[in-house]
């Protein structure tokens, strides 16, 4: 097989994986009113049940970032699937509030697998030049996915039961999964080629340190991860509660907060292509740049959408694609490309391990903030509290804007 077809093959196999690493993680946030209804679970027990979610998640992606790059992608991803498949299909057959919490405690262990290693996956295989186009395109995974994910488990909920909501995506997971196992290869050496990444020279000076201590001691890294933790504030905010305000806020059925929801990632697909493609052309040296444009103009439509969100379905979908766009376009350059370039062949898995490790402190917030925010001072104070996060995740990552350079070798 030549060379253009493995890359091919790697980038459907690795998109394939992230994207349903979702089946088996969104279909919680779409069944969660039900959950409410059928079996008594409060709010603020279903935000918990999130943050306990996101804390694990947090914790992994350390974890998973160092293995990544020790043992490779591939095993971590085929075990990262299996479990959170597994995990999926006992909640499904579950009613008990502990065996929720628990399943999800260790879903989110086994989701820390999957950012990671796929762009690990990806790094060797894809040149620094083109890295910002391949890797947007390759970002519509992570707005795909739970688009896939959000549509599955609403057509399962509506039309069968919640409990098939998480045992028919466990299955599909499962089946991703054997496929990664069986035709993902890690590496161009591995195939008998040349990787297509370049390796910094500093990277290969610095033999006394290992990959990971090199990123977590990396500046840029960390305000990377910080800036990060706020936006995932948001992301997180939108991803686990959208639904359920849709639904209880402004009155939409079941079905149509399942299905207006799309409307987030629908936005976010296009926004991973449309600003990977001009982080390339535009920002390849400073991919800070943009990303400081896109949040700071998801502020603003933040702002509008709290303001005429209610008003018309139509403007709500329309507001929602475009807080997405701004969203998921700013939040893929700055956890993949722009970490990317930073870590290298040789330390891709640390960086963006590290990276999502200090930003999935905001998912950990992101689960039951946004409840006790909502409860005690209602759903417009959350948002001003989304804006205000945005606006200070802009703030502090300009400060990566007047960096002429992020990659290891230009650091002295």
């Amino acid at each position: 097989m030549n060379y253009k077809k493995l890359q091919i093959r790697i980038f459907t196999l690795s998109w394939l994986s992230y994207a349903f690493y979702y089946v088996s993680r969104k279909n919680f946030s779409v069944v969660k009113s039900t959950l409410h209804e059928d079996l008594g679970f409060s709010m603020v027990q279903l935000g918990t049940i999130e943050t306990l979610y996101a804390g694990s998640y947090m914790l992994g992606q350390f974890i998973s970032g160092a293995l990544g790059d020790k043992l490779g992608p591939r095993k971590l991803l085929t075990f990262g699937m299996f479990g959170s498949a597994i995990t999926s299909i006992i909640m499904g057959l579950s009613v008990a509030y502990s065996i929720f919490a628990f399943s999800l405690v260790f879903n989110g262990l086994f989701q820390s697998t999957g950012w990671a290693n796929n762009l690990k996956a990806m790094t060797p295989w894809f040149n620094q030049e083109s890295r910002g186009k391949v890797t947007g395109f390759w970002c519509t995974c992570y707005t795909a996915g739970p688009i896939i994910a959000t549509a599955t488990a609403t057509y399962l909920l509506v039309n069968y039961s919640w409990q098939t909501a998480f045992i028919i995506p466990g299955i599909l997971v499962m089946a991703v999964g054997a496929l990664v196992f069986f035709f993902l290869i890690d590496s161009p050496e591995k195939a008998g080629f040349e990787s297509s990444e370049v390796t910094p020279s500093r990277e290969i000076n610095e033999k006394s340190k290992t990959p990971f201590m090199q990123m977590i001691t990396h500046p840029t890294v960390i305000v990377y991860g910080i800036a990060y933790a706020f936006i995932k504030f948001v992301r997180y905010s939108f991803t686990f509660w959208l639904p359920w305000y849709l639904y209880e806020r402004l009155g939409f059925s079941k079905g149509d907060s399942g299905y207006v929801s799309v409307a987030f990632e629908m936005g976010g697909f296009f926004g991973v292509i449309g600003i990977g493609v001009l982080s390339d052309k535009y920002f390849s040296k400073n991919r800070a740049k943009i990303v400081v444009i896109c949040i700071m103009a998801m502020a603003g439509a933040l702002y509008l959408y709290q303001l005429f969100g209610g008003a018309d379905m139509l403007l709500n979908v329309l507001l929602l694609a475009l807080i997405g766009f701004m969203l998921f376009g700013g939040d893929s350059v700055l956890s993949a490309s722009a970490t990317q370039d930073i870590g290298g062949k040789e330390a891709t898995a640390s960086a963006v391990g590290i990276v999502n490790g200090i930003g999935s402190l905001g998912g950990v917030c992101g689960g039951v903030i946004p409840a006790l925010i909502t409860q005690r001072f209602g759903w417009s104070a959350l948002f001003y509290f989304l804006i205000f996060s945005t606006i200070f995740a802009g703030v502090l990552l300009s400060v990566c804007t007047q960096k002429k350079g992020t990659r290891i070798d230009r650091q002295n």
